[in-house]
């Protein structure tokens, strides 16, 4: 008898481990789904490179939005562009968000073998390649109805310096 229940016991474990990896798979190799239609309308996104002097050799993008219509009042969360992922802002003429390619500032980095020693360490940001697709074509994500949607701008304009 208890025999049997350490062999169920074993049984289940490997089913619910099995599960769990299984499911995980499901979820890192989900497709995105972009939105056809949306409930607001985009008038024009402009993007434009900057290049900066004061740090070295700083550079950018800055990007503003324009909606001309926007029923459902959702909300603009973020943009993915060229690799990069930038917070969309609320301005005074829009929205904007504004994308740093590049960072030249020196950080001072502990290094020791206690790894608390190393707390204040700030790690490196990469460029998330997850939405890389052509030169004037960037992802939104925005919140609707408490969810979060995606959705595909092929026509980003670029603005000349």
């Amino acid at each position: 008898m208890k025999t049997q229940f350490i062999n169920l016991t074993v049984v289940l474990s490997i089913v619910l481990i099995a599960a769990c990896a299984n499911s995980k798979s499901k979820v890192q190799n989900t497709e995105l789904v972009f939105q056809e239609k949306v409930s607001f309308e985009v008038e024009e996104i402009e993007y434009q490179p900057w290049i900066s002097d004061i740090n070295g050799n700083d550079s950018g993008y800055h990007i503003s939005i324009t909606i001309s219509e926007n029923k459902n009042q959702v909300t603009l969360n973020r943009i993915y562009f060229k690799g990069f992922i930038a917070k969309i802002q609320v301005g005074k003429m829009g929205y904007f968000a504004s994308i740093q390619t590049s960072f030249n500032h020196k950080e001072d980095l502990i290094m020791s073998e206690n790894q608390s020693d190393e707390y204040g360490n700030t790690p490196k940001q990469l460029p998330n390649n997850q939405y890389n697709f052509s030169e004037n074509t960037c992802v939104i994500t925005y919140i609707e109805n408490g969810k979060v949607k995606y959705f595909k701008y092929p026509n980003m304009k670029k603005k000349e310096l």
